[in-house]
């Protein structure tokens, strides 16, 4: 999986879906999402974001939250289109341990990424020979927080690329670039149920969520305390009293709440009521499913509550998987888990046909002049540009040729060294007198000869031969027949 935006792209980005808050301005859909090759629970347990130094309420972490791949931290609808910065934190058992800032200039829909690596552990930026700005670590270097790896190159160097793979001595790990740093993403399945894989170290005993530790299991069995409440029900239930063993009085009747769908856990608790878009059943006391209906989620790991993201720009087909085609009027997330578009903004086309990256090529360049592969072949005898409406055009004709038809698509389709168009449209040097015109190759009106009894006496060849023969002018110009 590319672990970038564009996906994410990223890209930029998303054409602008704007709304108008009320007193607010424009405002646009934003969302941050988290890619770290900390391990989730082993080596953190909370995770602490902050949108312009306001602090979003802290995210425990869940025994089922992958983080080697992107993830949505938060989404929200009212940002102000303009410069911002976040920053995002990780922490285990209350104590940080690593950090990264983004600054970041909202235009339209955005995703803003955030890649934090475990090669940054106990570095300290700006480092003795950063510059001052150089704030923020990533791979193990430190740079400004209004870089983006992706697409900038305002970090010294990088430590790989598509020629200098990343390699890694942990066999459960596979090494990937990620922004030009090297990053150990467990490989699945590599170890044994029961085990996670830890870059550095390899297969250990999976962590188990503590009290203590801030998260609560959500697997726990409920089974005991049912069982020490199975007395406590409605004197007036006439089943009140003579159920058995781990069963519970519920509505006149005796059931299991670790398997029972109406009273899972508790008399009440439907599990077809919790469970959001999902075939519910009750697992040992817990509301759970099987799977997620069409179009639906589960993104949060918890299935008590079943899969309650449906597919949306933020999660499309997948979990943080974001949909942010590029230079479109409006983006969706299709049924199919794709994502799609209304049209392309003016000026760009879609010419990989992949609609997931949007309109990503402009329509205004030769290559491709308001449709995919124009050229603007047609426009002859000149140099072809694009208009920034896609249209083909030319900068000047060629020497010799004209644009006659007023077609500007074709070019100049005239030659201009021809008499009834020479030099100019329409020009069929009607101003040679008395002698038949010709068109020389520099676009210009001529003649070869006069009649008989013309001459060409003003030395202007473009009105031809403009003195009949008279008295003054017998035998010549100027030659009169005087004795």
């Amino acid at each position: 999986m590319d672990p970038r935006r564009a996906i994410l792209g990223l890209a930029p980005l998303l054409s602008a879906l704007l709304a108008l808050a009320a007193g607010c301005g424009p405002s646009s859909e934003f969302a941050i999402s988290l890619q770290t090759d900390f391990v989730p629970l082993l080596e953190f347990d909370e995770i602490r974001t902050e949108i312009d130094g306001v602090e979003e309420p802290p995210r425990r972490v869940r025994r089922a939250d992958v983080f080697s791949t992107p993830r949505t931290l938060l989404s929200r609808t009212n940002l102000a289109v303009g410069a911002h910065h976040t920053r995002v934190s990780i922490l285990h058992r209350g104590r940080l341990i690593a950090a990264r800032t983004r600054e970041f200039t909202v235009r339209g829909s955005f995703l803003v990424h955030v890649v934090i690596t475990r090669s940054c552990r106990d570095v300290t930026c700006p480092g003795p020979a950063d510059p001052s700005d150089a704030t923020e670590c990533h791979g193990g270097h430190c740079l400004s927080a209004a870089c983006d790896p992706e697409v900038d190159t305002c970090r010294r160097g990088s430590d790989c690329d598509a020629t200098r793979p990343c390699t890694s001595d942990t066999a459960c790990v596979t090494p990937i670039c990620v922004e030009g740093a090297c990053f150990e993403q467990p490989t699945t399945g590599a170890c044994p149920v029961g085990q996670l894989c830890a870059p550095g170290l390899g297969c250990v005993p999976a962590i188990e969520p503590a009290m203590d530790g801030g998260v609560e299991d959500p697997d726990v069995d409920a089974a005991a305390a049912l069982r020490s409440d199975a007395g406590a029900c409605d004197p007036r239930d006439p089943c009140c009293g003579t159920c058995a063993g781990a069963t519970i009085c519920c509505d006149g009747r005796c059931v299991d709440p670790l398997t029972s769908s109406e009273h899972c856990g508790r008399c009440g608790e439907r599990c077809a009521a919790r469970v959001a878009a999902a075939d519910a059943f009750c697992d040992r006391g817990a509301c759970s499913y099987t799977s997620c209906a069409p179009q639906n989620l589960d993104c949060d790991g918890d299935r008590t509550n079943g899969c309650e993201t449906p597919f949306d720009l933020w999660s499309c087909g997948g979990c943080g998987r974001a949909c942010m085609p590029q230079h479109v009027g409006s983006a969706f997330c299709l049924s199919s888990g794709e994502c799609g578009y209304d049209a392309c903004a003016s000026g760009w086309l879609d010419c990989d046909g992949n609609r997931a990256n949007g309109c990503e090529t402009p329509g205004t360049g030769t290559p491709n002049c308001g449709t995919c592969g124009n050229t603007c072949a047609g426009v002859r005898n000149a140099t072809p540009v694009c208009t920034s409406a896609g249209a083909c055009d030319y900068a000047a004709c060629a020497s010799g040729w004209l644009d006659c038809d007023g077609n500007r698509a074709n070019g100049c389709e005239t030659p201009g060294t021809s008499t009834p168009n020479c030099g100019a449209c329409g020009n069929t040097c009607a101003g040679v007198q008395r002698a038949t015109p010709v068109c020389t190759s520099a676009g210009r009106c001529d003649y070869a000869s006069c009649d008989d009894g013309a001459f060409d006496c003003d030395g202007n060849r473009a009105n031809g031969c403009e003195t009949p023969r008279s008295l003054a002018n017998c035998t010549g110009c100027g030659l009169d027949c005087f004795p």
